[in-house]
């Protein structure tokens, strides 16, 4: 799922994960696997193209929770954090026309 992983951090018993997800050219990736103890999720675009965010493989370029690209690779272009009265505890989805990579926080 994901091409780089970082160390977990840990903060008042809370593990969080940093992972940083290729996308290629439109090809729906799932980002985040379906957790019912996630407490945080947050994911930035850190590549050139635009990407879009989907609950499910379905998603599709153009049509989801867009991320804007950002000027440089590495850089960071959009990013969406849920609330944590939110969360979303399913899977997390994203594709990208051109193809690009996210940075995804979970905890």
């Amino acid at each position: 799922m994901s091409d780089t992983y970082y160390p977990r951090l840990s903060t008042s018993g809370t593990t969080t994960t940093l992972a940083v997800v290729a996308l290629p050219a439109g090809t729906p990736t799932r980002i985040a696997a379906a957790s019912a103890r996630r407490s945080s999720l947050a994911v930035a675009n850190i590549g050139t193209g635009l990407a879009s965010l989907g609950f499910a493989s379905t998603v599709t370029a153009g049509n989801g929770w867009p991320l804007a690209a950002a000027s440089a690779s590495g850089d960071q272009g959009g990013a969406y954090e849920w609330p944590t009265a939110a969360i979303h505890t399913g899977e997390v989805w994203a594709v990208s026309a051109a193809g690009t990579a996210v940075a995804v926080m979970e905890g």
